[in-house]
């Protein structure tokens, strides 16, 4: 991609998720403009080309990317999502949406990467952890509460024995 701003990329990516059922209202007038549905497939294949690419970008693209790749079924990324899910250098946001996203691709180290993440020092990426986990292992959700009760008490503890 051409773009040097960051913003105008993401802002390309947005548009890219509304391809195939775009607004009905102009996005410069605010006019009433509405616009038949379209195939996805055109939108697909574009982002197939470059998907790798994006997630070289900031944390914002890394997780519009993911967010893509799973709406539009994009399997060849899943490598790339385990990577950025499994780099704690990476935000938790962006983390947290590539799990969300192997999940909505069917990955088979989705129910893996979801029990990591439940134990995840990152708010977040827990949160997300135990979305995917009620998701794909329905009867462990008992273990989850369990281990956030658990958590919680701990860190009740902490804050409680600092003041």
């Amino acid at each position: 991609m051409l773009f040097r701003s960051e913003k105008v990329r993401i802002e390309a990516l947005e548009e890219l998720k509304q391809w195939g059922t775009p607004s009905p209202l102009d996005r410069v007038l605010g006019d009433w403009r509405p616009i038949e549905k379209r195939d996805a497939k055109p939108a697909s294949d574009a982002l197939r080309s470059v998907l790798g690419s994006l997630f070289t970008g900031s944390d914002a693209l890394r997780k519009v990317s993911a967010e893509l790749a799973a709406q539009y079924g994009i399997k060849e990324v899943e490598p790339v999502l385990v990577d950025v899910f499994k780099d704690l250098n990476q935000s938790s946001p962006a983390r947290a949406s590539a799990l969300q996203a192997l999940v909505s691709l069917k990955s088979p180290q989705a129910a893996a990467l979801a029990e990591q993440a439940v134990k995840d020092q990152q708010p977040l990426v827990r949160i997300e952890g135990r979305r995917a986990v009620s998701k794909l292992k329905p009867a462990d959700q008992v273990m989850l509460a369990e281990l956030a009760l658990e958590r919680d008490r701990k860190s009740t503890r902490l804050n409680s024995s600092h003041t």
